[in-house]
C-alpha cells in the first residue's frame, strides 16, 4: 500500500477505534474541510464535530474500507462503520471521501455521508461547536 493510502487508512481506523487525538494529528493545520450538510468548514469545526460524534460512542466499532483509489497524492475511499452509541442507538453510516495528502498530513478532506441518518440519530446534522 502507498504512503498516502496508509495515512487515509490510519485516519479512518483511528477514528473508529476512538483514538481521536491520533486521527486529529493526521489533519494538517490548514486543511480545507467539507462535508455533506455543512459545506466548507474550518479544521477546528470539523474536529469539533468529529470529537462530538465520537464522544457519544459507547465502544469502538468495526470499520469496513470497501474501496480505495489513488491518483498522485489524492485518495478516494469508500468506507462504512457501525458504532454503538451510549444512548443505545446504532450509528451506521457510509462514506465517500476524497483526501489530499501532503507531507504526511491530510490537507484536503471532502466527506460525503448520509446526513439524514446523522440528523435522525443526533437530532440535527451539525453538532454545536465545542
Amino acid at each position: 500500500m502507498s504512503k498516502e493510502k496508509d495515512i487515509v487508512t490510519e485516519f479512518i481506523t483511528a477514528a473508529a477505534e476512538l483514538r481521536v487525538d491520533d486521527a486529529v494529528a493526521l489533519i494538517a493545520d490548514d486543511c480545507a474541510c467539507w462535508y455533506t450538510g455543512a459545506g466548507s468548514v474550518s479544521r477546528e469545526d470539523f474536529v469539533a464535530g468529529m470529537r462530538f460524534l465520537l464522544s457519544e460512542v459507547a465502544e469502538p466499532g468495526p470499520v469496513l474500507i470497501k474501496e480505495m483509489i489513488q491518483e498522485g497524492n489524492r485518495v478516494a475511499v469508500e468506507y462504512a462503520n457501525k458504532l454503538q452509541l451510549k444512548n443505545g442507538r446504532l450509528y451506521d453510516n457510509a462514506y465517500q471521501s476524497k483526501m489530499v495528502i501532503e507531507n504526511g498530513k491530510i490537507t484536503v478532506m471532502r466527506e460525503y455521508l448520509d446526513s439524514a441518518h446523522v440528523a435522525q440519530i443526533f437530532g440535527s446534522f451539525a453538532p454545536a461547536k465545542a
